[in-house]
């Protein structure tokens, strides 16, 4: 944005904004993502009353149109922001590749506009912090302490899902995720999960919306598959990810639902194929004890 080149050099390194979820080898130290991230750098103190006045209605306007883009069911192409904003096209166009620049938007290959990966960065910072991330962090910590294995706190965006915070395993080999990451929904546990418990309209609405690509020979790109296997996630109340993002990793992922009954967020614990115990319950029933835990601390409707 406009002020960016003000900050540039104060700011913190950006998290990664693609998840591999595969392994790396750590001599044992604590992740820096291990708990809810803190933005400890603090930003030079700049005077921006003179530009703020100069430059309001500019960045109002890309403000709008990044919450535009954020709040539509499916990537909005620039036609359609252009009726939604009563901007002219020019303006319009102008504004975005502003926005695309800073990473804030992204444009996609099909001429669609969706959320760019700083701006997921900055909401996984910032929600990392959040009331949330900080009631469950503890329970987070005994479910890793409990299972040996990474666990994840996650909230879905879009059609995506964003990691706003992880607990390490202690083990030397472990999971290369970073708070701030994004992955596709439907081949994540987590993100399966997140949609499956949704309205039978809206789960079919956003399955609809999906770029169901292939990430692994393990992903589901199947449409009807996808809808028979959040029926078995409805049913069971917890997801598994079988290699579905990438090889050799397992996850289990389950649903913390808000007091309307509604899919808020989703815990997961992410296991090396390798490491795998052959009785899913070491998992599963740790992981449902955890939300049952996380829900009740926020004053939310327990699972029945």
């Amino acid at each position: 944005m406009s002020q960016s080149s003000q900050i540039k050099d104060t700011e913190p390194t950006q998290l990664d904004g693609q998840f591999p979820d595969n392994l790396e080898a750590s001599e044992g130290a604590d992740s820096l993502n291990d708990g809810v991230v803190k933005v400890t750098t603090e930003p030079r103190k700049t005077s921006l009353a003179t530009n703020a006045v100069k430059g309001a209605a500019a960045f109002s306007k890309s403000i709008a149109i990044l919450q535009m883009i954020a709040d539509s069911e499916q990537p909005p192409s620039i036609s359609m922001l252009v009726r939604q904003s009563n901007l002219p096209r020019p303006t319009l166009h102008r504004l975005l590749k502003a926005l695309a620049a800073e990473d804030m938007v992204e444009l996609r290959p099909n001429k669609t506009y969706a959320v760019g990966a700083r701006t997921l960065q900055l909401a996984g910072r910032a929600l990392a912090q959040n009331d949330l991330a900080k009631i469950a962090a503890p329970e987070m910590s005994l479910l890793s302490a409990q299972t040996q294995e990474t666990v994840h706190l996650a909230i879905r965006s879009s059609n995506d899902l964003v990691y706003i915070y992880k607990k390490d395993t202690p083990h030397a080999v472990r999971i290369a995720s970073t708070v701030g990451a994004r992955v596709p929904c439907h081949a994540s546990a987590v993100g399966k999960c997140l949609i499956a418990f949704l309205s039978e309209e809206e789960r079919i609405r956003v399955v609809d919306s999906l770029d169901m690509r292939r990430l692994t020979d393990f992903t589901i790109t199947d449409r009807n598959d996808l809808l028979a296997e959040f029926e078995k996630i409805r049913k069971h109340g917890y997801a598994i990810s079988h290699q579905e993002s990438d090889l050799e990793i397992q996850c289990f992922a389950t649903c913390i639902f808000d007091r309307n009954g509604q899919p808020a967020a989703g815990v997961s614990i992410s296991v090396p194929i390798y490491r795998l115990k052959t009785n899913r319950d070491e998992y599963l029933k740790p992981l449902l004890e955890c939300r049952d835990r996380i829900m009740q601390k926020l004053g939310c409707a327990q699972v029945k």
